[in-house]
């Protein structure tokens, strides 16, 4: 496959490297530089010149290099000559620049450039990926350097890059021990105020659990390491550089299309800025046109995060880009890729479906992420055009692939598990600890308590001493100093109260913050405990003889029922706390109605009373698409079903929805042929924790968080007063929300 091709599969590259695509593992280049002297350096020029066959270049290339080194010959000084080296190195491959960058690095130590020795020295690290003893070389000759911000990044890059290494080449049992390690080193260190430290430590986190599991653990962590990349100074490229490469292709193979996009519209911001400095410092053959290839392929991949004319000019700065470069090009024609995902971001199946089946054949080492988007691609596009041998073929060999993929990720998730385990442990040591210390620092405050109490005492008997000496010596002013004293008194009662009531309003103001902190972390503590009493249950029953089993059965389900309960209004405790700190954000995208109703009724259809039918009025094929966030919809549809399903005993509930007379709106119902409420009690049932029957189950949370959520997508929940033979609830929300 061409070089172009696996650069996917290669994230940690040098913000500087001219081709970062190809790694190999050879003796420690910085030792090579310790050999090179002036004496013998025009000599190794020559040498240089001899290795670079006519065969490897292009003859463009071959004869802008052949100009360069004759150029060479008449420089009078070293910064001279790195400029002409920098631009031979520039032309070249990674392979002719090999006996290069040695050279490149000498010449830039004699010149005194500290910038140019860390590019090189950021080339030589990202060249020995996969030789951990050759990198610490080259980290230890980069922090002989004498410090600044640059060199500061160099180190970290460095040592990221080593354990890169570790992270490509080391047994999985030992990875996941120097993760839990990382974790541990993380958490305690997270608030240090070197923010190169805080990057290094929570990157490596990430280069381990990337290696390990591709879970929501890793995007947490990736998301935080965003927020410590941003805040580096303007103009440090090589962390960035590293970091959005990775953050791409991890996002890529988790389908978070508009995050992948992002991070590659960063990618090639930072490739603007670095050719924008590169040129400047006279370096004119420096380009990052196959870099930007893979961005701009990786981005095409991601097209349902691209808008028609994103998509568009994308694929034509693709095709601009193979025309003027042959390997580009020859990774177009063989591959294909950025004509399947063009086709099929444009739907035009008919054109994909023949590059798809040829992709679908190929051999990718590294890159089988892609080969399961392809096949979901070649599904689709058989489908949409008949193909029913392809479709078929295509779907057995989809169903293998996903059974696969289902095994990899139990391994992974269990992984995570076992890592979110081991920290937890780890910080039950650390609170041990801590508590045994808040033990020691209590047994010091007692100590100082009673210390400062004989002192104030022993000050209390001094002032009495002085206080009479003070009325003997004063008896003519008596009458004034009580009236001084009287004043006094006052002025320190309205102090202290004044004081009083501060301390009274910050106390509760705290007491106010723990207890919403208390329930928050109470509410997320009892999910798992609750979930877990629920499976241990069925667990037990399940394993019983039959005669057991039918006996027992009826009390788990009330327990497995009960739990239900409990988690609901758990979760409802949850949202409200979200809700009451404005941290309920909103997902939105293209969804089917019909599809947001069957979940909703298979949500609660098992809760309904015996002799309750609970029906869907909308005919199966009556669908449309509406623009939102599906997953709090479906939160409001369920609420207000499962509130039917509490006040039902009989009769029929029923979900249904109408389109304004515009399309603009949407508008579900939930009716019921319930009790029903009084029309005077229409509001306050949206209050919080009201309830009009306190035997029913529930804490009155869910036609407050309904309404709440309803405000967040611009619409509302209310209560049709004019049904009487039950309750309907109504909800409306636009159709193409912004």
């Amino acid at each position: 496959m061409p070089s172009c091709y696996v650069l996917e599969t290669i994230w940690l590259f040098s913000c500087t490297c001219p081709h970062p695509w190809l790694y190999s593992r050879h003796l420690s280049l910085p030792l090579l530089t310790k050999l090179i002297t002036v004496k013998y350096f025009l000599a190794i020029i020559g040498i240089v010149a001899t290795l670079i066959p006519a065969t490897e270049l292009f003859a463009s290339n071959k004869a802008k290099i052949d100009s360069l080194y004759a150029i060479l010959q008449h420089t009078t000084s070293p910064a001279d000559s790195l400029k002409t080296l920098y631009n031979i190195h520039d032309l070249g491959t990674k392979e002719q620049n090999r006996p290069l960058n040695p050279i490149i690095y000498n010449v830039a130590k004699r010149a005194g450039n500290t910038s140019a020795r860390l590019d090189i020295l950021r080339i030589l690290g990202n060249f020995y990926l996969g030789n951990d003893s050759a990198q610490q070389l080259i980290l230890d000759e980069a922090r002989s350097i004498p410090p600044s911000a640059e060199q500061k990044e160099t180190v970290t890059f460095l040592k990221l890059l080593i354990e890169a290494t570790h992270a490509l080449y080391t047994d999985s049992d030992t990875k996941q021990r120097w993760l839990i390690d990382a974790l541990d080193k993380y958490s305690t260190n997270k608030n240090s105020s070197d923010k190169l430290a805080n990057l290094e430590q929570i990157y490596t986190v990430c280069i381990y659990l990337g290696s390990t599991v591709n879970g929501n653990l890793l995007d947490k962590y990736i998301d935080e390491s965003e927020e410590m990349i941003d805040g580096l100074p303007y103009g440090l490229y090589a962390l960035r550089n590293m970091f959005f490469a990775h953050s791409a292709i991890i996002h890529t193979r988790s389908e978070e299309h508009d995050k992948a996009v992002a991070a590659d519209r960063r990618l090639l911001e930072i490739m603007d800025g670095m050719e924008k400095d590169y040129t400047a410092k006279g370096r004119i053959y420096k380009n990052y046109d196959r870099n930007r290839y893979v961005s701009y392929r990786r981005m095409l991949c991601n097209y349902p995060a691209l808008t028609a004319t994103e998509v568009e000019d994308i694929y034509s700065r693709i095709q601009k880009l193979a025309a003027g470069n042959e390997e580009i090009a020859e990774d177009l024609a063989e591959t294909k890729l950025p004509d399947i995902y063009y086709h099929m971001a444009r739907k035009e199946y008919d054109k994909a479906i023949d590059p798809l089946v040829e992709a679908t054949a190929m051999d990718v080492p590294g890159n089988n992420f892609i080969v399961p988007r392809l096949y979901k691609m070649l599904i689709e596009a058989s489908k949409a055009t008949g193909n029913k041998e392809i479709l078929l073929n295509s779907l057995l060999k989809y169903n293998d692939i996903q059974s696969d993929y289902i095994k990899t990720k139990s391994d992974e998730r269990y992984r995570e598990l076992q890592i979110i385990y081991d920290v937890d442990n780890l910080n039950l040591e650390k609170n041990a600890m801590e508590a045994e210390n808040q033990k020691t620092r209590i047994r010091l405050q007692r100590t100082t308590i009673v210390i400062s109490t004989i002192f104030v005492i022993a000050l209390i008997v001094l002032c009495i001493v002085l206080l009479n000496l003070y009325r003997r010596s004063r008896s003519l002013s008596k009458e004034l100093a009580r009236s001084n004293s009287s004043l006094k008194t006052e002025r320190d009662n309205l102090q202290q109260a004044q004081t009083e009531l501060i301390a009274a309003r910050d106390a509760a103001s705290r007491a106010n913050k723990l207890k919403t902190t208390f329930i928050d972390n109470m509410s997320r503590q009892m999910q798992e405990p609750i979930a877990a009493i629920a499976g241990y249950t069925q667990f037990i029953v399940d394993n019983l003889n039959d005669k057991d089993r039918l006996r027992l059965e009826k009390y788990s389900n009330l327990v497995v029922l009960n739990t239900e309960l409990l988690l609901t209004m758990v979760y409802d405790v949850l949202t409200i706390s979200e809700l009451n700190k404005k941290k309920l954000t909103l997902i939105k995208s293209d969804v089917s109605v019909k599809m947001l109703c069957d979940v909703a009724l298979n949500s609660v259809m098992s809760k309904k009373h015996p002799g309750v039918e609970m029906v869907y009025a909308k005919s199966p094929d009556e669908d449309i698409e509406i623009h939102t966030d599906p997953q709090r919809v479906q939160q409001v549809l369920v609420n207000l079903l499962q509130n039917a399903v509490k006040f039902t005993m009989s009769g029929r509930i029923t979900l249904d929805w109408d389109l304004s007379p515009d399309k603009t709106h949407i508008t579900f119902s939930v009716t019921d042929t319930g009790c029903g409420i009084p029309a005077d009690k229409s509001e306050i049932i949206f209050e919080r924790f009201e309830k009009l029957n306190s035997y029913k189950e529930g804490v009155g949370l869910g036609l407050p968080i309904s309404r709440t959520v309803a405000a967040l997508l611009k619409g509302d929940v209310s209560l049709d007063t004019s049904y009487t033979d039950g309750a309907r609830f109504l909800f409306t929300i636009p159709c193409r929300g912004n």
